[in-house]
């Protein structure tokens, strides 16, 4: 890639002009510190008396890079995809020129320090720390100076009065009001940057380069936004920085939006951060970018260090140019306490609620616990059909929605008995047998499984209770709740043996008179009974195995009674059981 080929302009000759240079092999290529350099670029300038910065960025992919992060070998494609557009967010940016080679830079600079004064100085000071960049020392004492301090940001806001602004791109703006715009109008927009350099799956930084000590603890942040979606659900969070470093879990969550992956950059990152109602990030690029907004603001986790960097005591809330809701936090925060945060600034403005006002109650408002009752319901209603169709031989469909359920609830599905039972079911079903020996216990355990399965489905006594019998009894028809019967009632019991009884209790039938009937049970001889208006009680002794008992009971006499009771009814069964 030819970097020269970017944002490269000729050099102003307006006088207004003021000339800086940001060079990759002196300065970090972190955003925080490109920030804060534009920010006291700004300053020398307006005491240049100058009214815009054209901005010239080294970076010489042959030279070595700067001594205080990692080698520029490895940075080059990781600064061009995502840092050049930052210095477009310049408080007083007038154009950019990249200079991807050395001797252009130094011929460029040394023709414009010949007529500009400002320009002079400043090349001047650049040639001295260039001839110290191998020295640990002085660059850390240029880094300090140019990049790092707020000395002179602070000084500048007691003597003026005015607040340090970054500059918002047009364009990134317009789009994030687009993103905005397609949200309801009350959604509360939370920016996000946890840091969380040590899960970057894209940077590999140098052995001198790792620093691990500001990142956060991932679960904690993600436990913290996983209970804002139900404790306010009208919150948006939208993640900020490298994809690489979000795992998957947080992206998915419902109440999260990443930037990134909606092809955007820096540039509308820094544009949301300036549009958003809060900003809540640790010790971070981000929070320089935060701390140059009008944006209300929480930093997290403030170290010793960034307290002087900052000019403030370690422990001092705010920054010496914040407004009254921008503050900073020491100590590393908890789910809880990353809560808290947010609720109190929510209460504050006002916005604890999308909700109109005369709404007194809401779905959110019910306890994680009832809402996790009501979910193992709605989940347990489903197994059941599915169990009768793995029993009916419907075994594809079946594996199609455990696969939903297990991506959907797994939180859910792992405690229920009857998932677990089909899931194994239908695992055993996959598995190819290798030999006889493996087909021979494949087959057993399968067996095993099924007798649960049909334990599980079917009970081996049905009875009334308050005169009612349950309201769902797979493989039943032809019966009321009540245990009146039609022309034919099927039933459909679970396992029994040889030797087993099949017992079933009438009560008087419709006619008050003995009536004819036929006891059919599937795979035994059928038993022709005559049912007493006193009532009676039938046995069906068992002379073979059923994994399924099925029972069909057949009343002739009913097809006559029919004229004069629509409910088909003529034998009042009261009971039936396996024993």
């Amino acid at each position: 890639m030819n970097l020269k080929s970017l944002f490269t302009s000729k050099p102003a000759p307006e006088p207004e002009i003021f000339h800086d240079i940001h060079d990759f092999s002196i300065l970090p290529f972190g955003l925080g510190d490109a920030m804060t350099w534009c920010v006291k670029s700004a300053l020398r300038c307006q005491a240049a008396g100058r009214k815009g910065v054209h901005v010239h960025l080294v970076c010489d992919v042959k030279a070595s890079g700067c001594t205080i992060l990692m080698p520029l070998a490895h940075a080059t494609d990781l600064f061009m995809m995502e840092l050049v557009s930052a210095f477009t967010s310049h408080p007083l940016f007038s154009s950019l020129t990249l200079h991807s080679s050395r001797q252009a830079f130094d011929d460029f600079w040394t023709k414009l320090a010949a007529t500009d004064p400002a320009a002079r100085a400043t090349y001047a000071e650049h040639l001295e720390i260039y001839e110290k960049r191998k020295n640990p020392q002085a660059v850390v004492a240029f880094h300090r100076s140019k990049c790092s301090m707020h000395a002179e940001i602070n000084d500048w806001f007691r003597e003026t009065g005015n607040r340090p602004r970054l500059r918002i791109v047009p364009e990134c703006a317009t789009d994030i009001e687009a993103l905005k715009g397609s949200y309801p109008e009350k959604t509360f927009w939370v920016a996000v940057h946890s840091r969380l350099k040590r899960l970057d799956s894209g940077l590999k930084p140098s052995e001198s380069g790792q620093d691990f000590d500001r990142d956060e603890d991932f679960t904690q942040w993600f436990h913290f936004m996983e209970r804002t979606a139900r404790a306010f659900p009208h919150v948006r969070f939208v993640v900020l920085g490298r994809l690489q470093e979000k795992p998957l879990a947080l992206l998915r969550l419902p109440n999260v939006v990443s930037l990134r992956a909606l092809g955007m950059g820096i540039g509308h990152e820094i544009a949301f951060i300036n549009a958003c109602n809060l900003f809540l990030g640790s010790l971070a690029g981000y929070a320089q970018i935060a701390y140059f907004s009008a944006t209300d603001y929480t930093i997290i986790s403030n170290t010793e260090q960034g307290a002087d960097h900052q000019g403030i005591r370690y422990g001092d809330p705010q920054l010496p140019f914040a407004l009254p809701g921008q503050r900073v936090r020491y100590g590393r925060e908890k789910s809880d306490s990353l809560l808290k945060v947010l609720e109190e600034r929510l209460t504050e403005v006002g916005a604890t609620s999308a909700l109109p006002g005369e709404v007194t109650t809401h779905r959110f408002f019910i306890s994680p616990e009832q809402e996790t009752r009501e979910l193992y319901s709605i989940v347990s209603a489903q197994l059941l059909p599915l169990a009768l169709k793995w029993d009916a031989g419907e075994l594809e469909a079946v594996r199609r929605d455990l696969r939903m359920l297990d991506d959907t609830f797994p939180h859910v599905v792992s405690h229920l008995p009857t998932f677990r039972l089909l899931k194994d079911l239908s695992d055993l079903d996959l598995i190819k047998a290798g030999d006889d020996a493996m087909a021979s216990a494949l087959a057993a355990q399968k067996k095993i499984l099924e007798a649960r399965l049909v334990q599980l489905l079917y009970a081996t006594v049905l009875e009334p209770v308050n005169g009612l019998f349950p309201r769902s009894m797979p493989g039943c028809s032809g019966m009321r709740r009540d245990g009146w019967c039609g022309e034919e009632t099927k039933f459909t019991l679970g396992a029994s043996s040889r030797g087993s009884t099949l017992t079933l209790e009438f009560g008087s039938p419709a006619t008050w008179q003995p009536m004819q009937a036929t006891i059919a049970v599937e795979g035994e001889k059928a038993v022709e009974i005559t049912l007493e208006p006193a009532g009676s009680t039938h046995k069906v002794e068992m002379e073979h195995d059923h994994t399924h008992t099925r029972v069909t009971l057949r009343f002739p006499e009913a097809r006559a009674l029919s004229a004069e009771d629509p409910h088909v009814c003529s034998a009042h069964l009261r009971g039936i059981r396996i024993v």
